[in-house]
């Protein structure tokens, strides 16, 4: 009898995770009005006519003053994948010698948180690997800045 119970509990707990699950754009407007929450993390919609919520800007600010624009596409799969990070061009191209203090370490770790033949973030660093659809876009995007100003190593 325990057993029936216990397995009856465990289904009732999975149908109300299923429940509780909210729809993209549901999901994508709860995640806007928490997008001033995150300390030294900015980000908004790119166009506010953007009715389907899926293109996204923001900066990070280092400690140091610096600022670190990127950008990021939250596709029709989200929040099954994760956003799609994008870091301004000049960035990418810039070469970290030629930046004297903190914001050489920072675009040397950009560097190496690509993939070598696309301009998306290597699908096996930290902050893409531990997604998880209940996973906020802040944290998302906290663990890449922690990455970038070395907080976590880029492996």
């Amino acid at each position: 009898m325990q057993l029936i119970i216990a397995s009856f509990n465990c289904i009732h707990m999975h149908n109300l995770y299923n429940m509780a699950q909210k729809p993209r754009l549901f999901r994508l407007h709860d995640e806007l009005s928490q997008s001033s929450d995150t300390i030294g993390i900015n980000y908004g919609l790119e166009n506010a006519k953007d009715r389907t919520l899926t293109y996204w800007s923001g900066s990070f600010m280092a400690n140091t003053g610096h600022v670190i624009g990127f950008s990021f596409v939250c596709d029709e799969n989200f929040p099954k994948t994760y956003p799609k990070v994008t870091f301004d061009e000049s960035l990418k191209n810039k070469d970290p010698h030629d930046e004297p203090d903190e914001m050489g370490t920072y675009i040397r770790n950009i560097h190496k948180m690509y993939k070598p033949e696309t301009s998306e973030l290597n699908p096996s660093l930290f902050p893409v690997k531990a997604w998880l659809p209940e996973t906020s876009i802040g944290k998302f995007l906290s663990g890449t800045f922690d990455m970038i100003i070395g907080k976590v190593p880029v492996s």
